[in-house]
């Protein structure tokens, strides 16, 4: 029996085409390497230093960062003492009070209080009216109290002597007694905490020194 043919073989189909390869972004840079911390050094104590001495015959006044007024402007009754010597020789407070501003306790300043009473008797309102107002901004401004120059001059225009016990009571308070002529005395008084000198008395003012 014959052998039959094998039948012919069938092509394989064409090759499948894939899709090209994905392009994958490129690799992130690694994150750079913090330094390490430095220890913390604790800074060197400073040395004490001690507080500044005020001079023989001036005394410091320690002002506060914001204060006020100890007397009002209408108190100028409260002493009456005070309001007498303001009344009869208002150039005599005014140059004591002047002294105070400066550091000075009890100073009479009699060329001061001689010049005030040659102008109080030629120009007496428009004398009491200026140093009223010039000495209510100096220790308005001295110890930071609210105000300003505009108040100073309308309250020393109303009424100056008020003004002038006004001021002499605030340097009474900040230990600056400015002291006292013929009427008044040296009674006792509140002071500013921290601005009374080692060893000194506070009631009354001390001897001039």
């Amino acid at each position: 029996m014959a052998q039959q043919p094998y039948p012919p073989a069938q092509p394989y189909p064409p090759a499948q085409q894939y899709p090209p390869a994905q392009q994958y972004p490129p690799a992130q840079q690694p994150y750079p390497v913090q330094p390490e911390a430095k220890p913390y050094a604790q800074p060197a104590a400073q040395p004490y230093a001690p507080p500044p001495v005020a001079p023989l015959g001036v005394v410091a006044s320690v002002a506060s960062p914001h204060t006020y007024w100890v007397s009002d402007e209408c108190a100028c009754c409260s002493d009456a003492g005070l309001c007498c010597d303001v009344c009869f020789c208002a150039p005599c407070v005014a140059a004591r009070v002047l002294s105070a501003t400066q550091g000075k306790r009890n100073d009479a300043n009699p060329c001061c209080a001689f010049g005030l009473t040659v102008l109080w008797y030629f120009w007496p309102w428009a004398t009491g009216t200026g140093t009223a107002c010039c000495l209510r901004s100096t220790v308005r401004s001295k110890y930071n109290i609210p105000g300003n120059h505009c108040s100073d001059f309308c309250w020393s225009l109303c009424c100056w002597p008020c003004v002038l016990c006004q001021v002499h009571k605030q340097m009474q308070y900040e230990n600056l007694d400015p002291g006292h002529c013929c009427c008044a005395h040296a009674p006792a008084r509140v002071v500013r905490p921290g601005t009374e000198p080692t060893g000194q008395v506070q009631p009354g003012y001390p001897a001039r020194y």
